[in-house]
């Protein structure tokens, strides 16, 4: 696959490899699951309680670095998302109802939406407000029953979401959350009993030259991706998070050289035990 010059500058400049911005989600309105609205096209006045306060504490750069990303996730990840396509389309028709509540663990843009079920009624946890408008233009496209947003991270969950949701969703987010076990431990408690945990993450290498690689690049990785590591051991969290069995976990590394730090990915579902 060959990547574009701008969005080979983006990339090396670490614009496109995946991170999401925090924010601690307290606010009460974004808390009430049935409450959620549309927010990614809203004025500042429009905007409640902490959402507004994040918004207004945010500099020029940072607002400018979170729409650019939000950009970059949209419309310069096309290759990766056809070279992951098959899998994505087997294991969420393998393991998602059209009768399932299922809960989205860092929405995104929306590239998921695709791959739901007719009638599926879909709640996103996403801390980047530019990415909405995207989401919602998809959803809008498809027959979902329901696309809610809440504004948060997994990391700082409302009670009332927990033992919720049939399946969760995680891609390219567990990389980039301040505390991976703290997120894969909520993630479980949103869930049913029985209820099943989808992942695709990219992950630090096996190979000893390329997780050295890795590791070299972090540092920028960080700053440059919010916060995204390149050397998560993701599938090893998951595995040893004790309310979760593994159905499944394969390993495998994309074949586009452009992608090579993020190359080492982990795809999977557990089921809350």
């Amino acid at each position: 696959m060959r990547m574009n010059r701008r969005a080979a500058l983006l990339w090396s400049s670490g614009v496109l490899l995946p991170g999401r911005w925090g924010s601690d989600g307290d606010d009460p309105e974004t808390r009430d699951f049935l409450g959620i609205g549309d927010q990614g096209d809203q004025e500042d006045s429009e905007m409640g309680g902490r959402d507004l306060e994040e918004y207004i504490r945010a500099t020029p750069d940072e607002k400018r670095r979170k729409r650019n990303f939000a950009f970059a996730m949209e419309h310069e990840m096309v290759q990766y998302e056809i070279e992951v396509a098959a899998e994505k389309r087997r294991v969420f028709s393998d393991h998602i109802r059209a009768e399932d509540r299922v809960v989205e663990v860092g929405l995104g843009t929306g590239p998921n939406l695709w791959y739901y079920p007719s009638g599926v009624k879909v709640l996103g946890i996403e801390p980047n407000r530019y990415m909405d408008s995207y989401a919602i233009e998809k959803a809008n496209q498809l027959d979902l029953l329901s696309l809610e947003i809440y504004r948060g991270s997994i990391e700082q969950t409302a009670p009332e979401l927990q033992g919720k949701f049939d399946v969760a969703v995680s891609t390219l987010t567990l990389c980039s959350v301040h505390d991976p076990v703290l997120a894969v431990r909520n993630i479980a408690a949103m869930l049913k009993s029985g209820g099943k945990f989808i992942f695709l993450e990219h992950v630090v290498s096996t190979n000893p030259v390329l997780e050295k690689f890795q590791t070299i690049c972090d540092p920028l990785q960080a700053r440059f991706s919010d916060g995204c590591s390149l050397t998560r051991r993701t599938g090893d969290i998951i595995e040893h998070e004790s309310s979760f069995r593994m159905l499944e976990m394969k390993r495998f590394r994309l074949k586009d050289l452009g992608a090579i730090l993020i190359s080492p990915h982990i795809l999977g579902v557990a089921r809350k035990v």
